[in-house]
Formats: C-alpha cells, structure tokens, sequence
C-alpha cells in the first residue's frame, strides 16, 4: 500500500511529497533498500524483510518518506504487532545530508504521529543519540528513559489514558500474580522483549547478577536470536500473561560451528515478577529445539548467577563440567557452569 497524504514546504521553498508506505512496498521496497543501505547487516536484513512483506502476518508496518523532485530525500519508520498492537518501534529515521536542516523530519513525524494516532497503540520506544532529534520528538510526547542518558538514549512515547509514564507502563505490564503460557516468538514481540522487558527498571536492576556468557552471548537480544531462528538454527519462545504482556523469553540456538549445528545454547530472561516461572518457559523451549531436531540443548551460567543456575536446576538440568574462574564478573573471577538439558 502506498498512500500520498500531503505535501510540506520546507525552509528555502522546496515541496515536500509525503507518503505512508506499508509493505509490501512495490518498486519502494528496492528504492528505500537503496536510501538506507548504510544500515547494518543484521538491521538491513531485517529493513529488506519487512520492506518485502515477509513479516505482514505478525507486524504493521509502516515507512514515512518525504520525496522532493521524485527523489526520497527523508525517511521514517514504526512497526507494531498485530496479535495484539500494543508495543511498537520506531526509527530508521534518516535524511540525505543536502536535505538536512530544511524541516523534513520534522514534518514526517507529524505525519507519523498523525498515521500511527489512527489506530490502537499503547507505548512506541525509539532510540536516540542525538539531542536535536530528541528536541523533535519530544515535542510529540517522547521522553528519556533513562534519566542519567536525558536528553539522548532509550525513549517512549506513551498514548494517553494508557499510563502516566515508563514506571506505571512497567506496572501494568509486569503486575505479578498473572496466569501464564508458553509460545513460540514472532516479530511482532520485538518491542515487548527488546524495549520494554530488557529496559525495565528491575531487569536493569538485576545486571549484575544475571549474564549470558559463553555461546549464547551471540545472542545478546532479540533481534539477532530471532534471525537465528529464520536461518533454521533452533527455538524462540515467549512467557506471555493471560493479558498478552510478554514477561520473559527464552532461546535454544546453534551458535557454533557448522559441526555444531545440532546443540543449542539456551539462555533466557525473566521480569523478577515471573522468575517462579522460568523453570517452565526454559523446559518449553529446550523441548521445542528437540522437536526440531537438536541433538543436545545446554546452558552455559556464570556460577554467580544465582537465580538463574536455580532455574535451570528446576527445570531439570543437570550439571556436566564446571570451568574455575573462567569468567570476569564485577571484576571477581567466576566459575564457568555447564548444564544439559536435553
């Protein structure tokens, strides 16, 4: 779908055409692949699937472009789940260099905001790593996250009547005492694992006592372990409420060599409010990964991670080597434990 919505004057007289984009994008997909192709592998990859349409069963996904002379000369992005639209992203904010300082992301965000207020959102987290940007979307309700990082680092935007800010999002999502389940992961849980539970206050709280170490470091967040999953290399699962909050996820993925390819590292993270529950999420996913044919599924803990070595311990791990002082944590040497699973 592409849909012309208005056309902006920027500073100096230029016409800007804005369009909202939502894929599969057609001949824009090759040219926006084009305009951002200074991304990242991992997030260029992810940019191309979504521009292609390979995520539009679980994601809304919508490109902002402003075109000057037919030419893409601003760009913007969001995306949020359609099981339940609740948590989305938004960034890929870029602007050709002869372009900037006209006021054209500027007048993108106010079509974004405009497009995105059309339907049902809760909260949109963003990145920030430079003030000016922050000025501009600050003027549409975003805030820091981090008070010690204001103006820049992680940002939200919290629709009205939904919560107050970030602390009251954090309640209602995380409120403890909830019914839960297992499920397999999809895309549209990226902002509910990457921007609201690895930003939560108490899952920052516990950093220094809850690491991924070893093999599952490849994996440090959602993304990259979600792109393991496409490529065949084992299971993503989620720990969801009875009201659709997603509260803890774990992984079961190759992350050695291709002689490797059948043992899984697993590795999770839960809300402090659900960690009773990690037992459960980490037996779903290693049973998962050996339904799709791992042929060994072990985790690799830091010693010192006490809470989490009792839950794999729970969910029935047992212990096979231990590695004396194989890691640094806090500046302490800790040994290095291996459990399998399956």
């Amino acid at each position: 779908m592409t849909c012309e919505v208005g056309e902006a004057v920027l500073r100096g007289g230029e016409a800007m055409t804005i369009r909202v984009i939502e894929p599969p994008a057609g001949e824009y997909a090759e040219r926006l692949g084009h305009f951002l192709e200074h991304k990242g592998e991992g997030t260029l990859r992810d940019l191309r699937q979504r521009l292609r349409g390979d995520y539009v069963a679980d994601c809304l996904d919508r490109f902002v472009i402003g075109e000057i002379g037919g030419r893409i000369a601003s760009q913007m992005w969001y995306t949020l789940p359609r099981d339940r639209m609740d948590l989305g992203v938004f960034g890929h904010v870029y602007t050709e260099p002869e372009h900037r300082g006209k006021g054209a992301a500027s007048a993108l965000m106010v079509a974004l905001m405009d497009d995105l207020n059309a339907g049902p959102w809760q909260a949109l987290f963003c990145g920030v790593g430079d003030p000016s940007a922050q000025r501009i979307y600050a003027r549409h309700g975003f805030a820091p996250i981090l008070p010690e990082r204001a103006p820049v680092g992680p940002q939200v935007c919290i629709r009205p009547g939904v919560a107050a800010d970030f602390a009251k999002l954090q309640e209602i999502v995380f409120a403890p005492g909830r019914p839960t389940h297992t499920r397999p992961a999809h895309m549209g849980d990226r902002a509910r694992v990457d921007k609201l539970l690895h930003q939560a206050d108490a899952v920052r709280a516990m950093a220094r006592r809850w690491h991924r170490v070893h093999l599952a470091a490849r994996y440090p967040d959602f993304v990259p372990a979600w792109q393991a999953l496409e490529d065949g290399r084992g299971a993503l699962m989620v720990l969801e409420t009875d009201r659709g909050h997603v509260v803890g996820y774990a992984f079961a993925l190759a992350a050695g060599s291709a002689c490797e390819a059948g043992t899984k590292a697993l590795d999770f993270l839960v809300h402090p409010s659900y960690l009773d529950r990690a037992s459960g999420l980490i037996a779903a996913a290693a049973d998962h990964a050996a339904a799709l044919g791992a042929t060994s599924v072990r985790c690799w803990l830091a010693a010192s991670d006490e809470a989490k070595v009792a839950a794999v311990e729970a969910a029935g791990g047992t212990r096979e080597h231990t590695f004396a002082e194989y890691c640094m944590v806090g500046g302490k040497a800790a040994d290095l434990l291996v459990y399998r699973l399956r």
